[in-house]
């Protein structure tokens, strides 16, 4: 079986089911997937209209619902909603969402608890507290999976023991920085080793490396697949994509009974006006990062992480001023901020209940 994992999708600017030449942009891309069987991107967005906007959140996005068709155009046969936007505009944005989806015929996996089975391939997707999610309110009716790493270790073994080849797909890290933290390194080599596991990274928006461990495959983050700049309701660009945002990469994979029987990692670069397969600068990014992970310990790429989180700071605090703080010191930012923490605090707990767990 071949499959296809992609990177972090959301269908808004240049990527909109109406911007012109959207089917031009995406064509080559296209061609190559619909020789997968399976192709599984994350979705990072509700495919919704006209709602209420849903939780604290610096920026909410959506994509109208007719998106769905290029999904299907680019052979996706199942999404991941376990992210930290896919609750953007509530239960409703959910329900619109799925009901899109099924119209036709992509399944999804990531929240309630659902899973996505194909032969002998199990996928099951989570999202990590670091990512600042929007869903921890008891009233949802739709709660989407959280990344309790013992939980997770867990659910590995046992479509495992049933089975399977697992897929984990999760969203996790921090945005524009170019390695997974030591701790989720520790967690997903551990996991890697339990036996016929892929690991299908996203959130970062950029590249990180991928690693084979003992049959296994990680690849900490796929970059974005469809994702342009976002912009606020008064039509200004609240996030503006960088070069390095503008690059991903395709985890081709043939999978048979016993395991992975190769990959590849095809190289994709978004120039404007379409998508570019074979991209050599994104393919290079992707071997040097992943020539990092085998050469550096988890301490040295911990430190490498807390200098680019610095330059990100400096970054963003060029673009900023006394006045745009003044204006935006209201009761939801002051929230925003201690969901953040709390949200923190609960990504430390969970790595150590991971810890002590794999200790018993």
């Amino acid at each position: 079986m071949k499959v296809a994992l992609l990177g972090d999708v959301c269908f808004n600017g240049r990527f909109s089911p109406d911007a012109e030449g959207i089917d031009e942009r995406i064509k080559e891309v296209a061609e190559y997937l619909h020789d997968y069987d399976v192709v599984i991107a994350n979705l990072e967005t509700p495919l919704c209209g006209g709602l209420k906007k849903n939780g604290y959140k610096s920026v909410h996005i959506s994509s109208i619902e007719k998106s769905v068709k290029l999904l299907s155009k680019l052979n996706v046969t199942a999404v991941c909603l376990a992210n930290n936007h896919i609750m953007d505009y509530g239960d409703e944005g959910v329900r619109q969402t799925i009901t899109c989806l099924d119209s036709v015929g992509i399944d999804y996996f990531g929240v309630n608890g659902r899973a996505y089975s194909v032969g002998n391939i199990m996928v099951h997707g989570y999202c990590a507290f670091d990512t600042t999610p929007n869903f921890l309110w008891p009233w949802n009716k739709f709660r989407v999976d959280l990344a309790d790493f013992t939980k997770v270790l867990r659910a590995v073994r046992g479509y495992r023991d049933s089975g399977y080849i697992n897929i984990v797909s999760m969203h996790a890290g921090l945005e524009n920085v170019d390695y997974p933290s030591g701790s989720l390194i520790r967690f997903v080599r551990l996991m890697l080793k339990e036996s016929r596991v892929i690991f299908h990274g996203h959130h970062p928006h950029v590249i990180q490396g991928v690693e084979q461990i003992d049959g296994s495959l990680a690849a900490y983050s796929m970059g974005n697949f469809c994702f342009d700049d976002l912009y606020s309701d008064d039509g200004k660009i609240v996030v503006r994509q960088l070069e390095v945002n503008k690059q991903s990469f395709i985890l081709g994979l043939e999978i048979d009974q016993s395991g992975i029987v190769s990959y590849e990692c095809v190289g994709l670069s978004f120039l404007g006006k379409r998508l570019v397969l074979n991209s050599r600068s994104a393919k290079e990014r992707l071997d040097r990062l992943s020539h990092e992970l085998k050469i550096k310990s988890r301490k040295d790429i911990d430190v490498e992480r807390k200098v680019q989180l610095a330059e990100v700071s400096r970054r963003r605090l060029k673009t900023r001023n006394s006045l745009w703080y003044l204006r935006r010191l209201t009761l939801r930012s002051v929230a925003l901020v201690g969901q953040k923490l709390i949200y923190r605090y609960f990504q430390r707990r969970n790595f150590r209940r991971f810890e002590a767990f794999i200790k018993e």
